[in-house]
């Protein structure tokens, strides 16, 4: 039987839920919270038991039955940051998209992790496929990169104070990131950059609130305009674009 934990998801959610703009007061209606029910599999589609699966930026967690499914329930539409992980396997992560009242049907597919004897030397850290393609980018010089290691080097609490300094980026006291080009500047009001999370277009705000916590990021991209970002990436306006990608291992 699954286990289900309404009233924890509810608390983990009240944060999110308190930010939102208060509704009218001639407006009775109030909104219809959504259901989240998955399945987490390997490449065998064997259903993987005991994995995590968490929302990042809220206290949500739960575990998958021997059945390797699991249900979220309670959740306010937005959208979210999902990541899975289970020892022995690779982690997986992605950006889903939550419907008012809607019954979301989410699967993801895990691959085991290879082992190795004690007595083998590895030269070369293996890369994941997301960070290949951050470290090829990296090697071609465009754009200003910044490294897990850089990252653990300097050692700060917010992922907007390792935007501050990068030229072309600006970050404001509320930890909000817009581009510091003035004109670019629309109606008076900053200039927010378009920002992608593992590849997938985040359509919140730029914000240490809505983006994933500094010790969850292995590496981020910034190109101050659409001319320096690699194509796939390049075509979303003038206020530049910030590329981040998640670790494959926990925190």
């Amino acid at each position: 039987m699954m286990r289900i934990i309404a009233a924890t998801v509810f608390a983990a959610f009240s944060t999110l839920a308190a930010q939102s703009p208060s509704p009218r007061a001639d407006s009775p209606r109030t909104a219809v919270l959504a259901t989240i029910d998955g399945l987490v599999a390997d490449s065998a589609l064997t259903p993987i038991a005991g994995a995590s699966v968490s929302i990042l930026q809220t206290a949500v967690q739960v575990e998958t039955e021997a059945s390797g499914r699991f249900r979220i329930l309670q959740v306010p539409a937005g959208q979210y940051l999902i990541v899975v992980r289970r020892v022995g396997y690779h982690p997986v992560s992605g950006i889903i998209e939550v419907g008012e009242g809607e019954n979301l049907k989410l699967s993801y597919t895990m691959s085991r992790l290879l082992t190795t004897l004690d007595t083998v030397r590895v030269a070369e850290q293996r890369l994941s496929m997301k960070m290949s393609e951050f470290e090829q980018r990296r090697k071609w010089g465009f754009g200003h990169f910044v490294t897990r290691e850089e990252i653990e080097k300097r050692n700060v609490p917010m992922l907007s104070d390792m935007v501050r300094g990068v030229l072309g980026f600006s970050v404001g006291t509320d930890g909000s990131i817009s581009s510091s080009r003035g004109a670019v500047a629309i109606n008076g009001r900053r200039c927010a950059p378009t920002v992608f999370i593992d590849g997938i277009r985040f359509l919140g705000a730029p914000t240490d609130v809505n983006l994933p916590s500094i010790k969850e990021i292995a590496g981020m991209e910034f190109y101050s305009g659409p001319a320096s970002a690699p194509l796939q990436y390049g075509k979303v306006g003038m206020c530049g674009v910030i590329i981040l990608w998640t670790k494959d291992g926990g925190p």
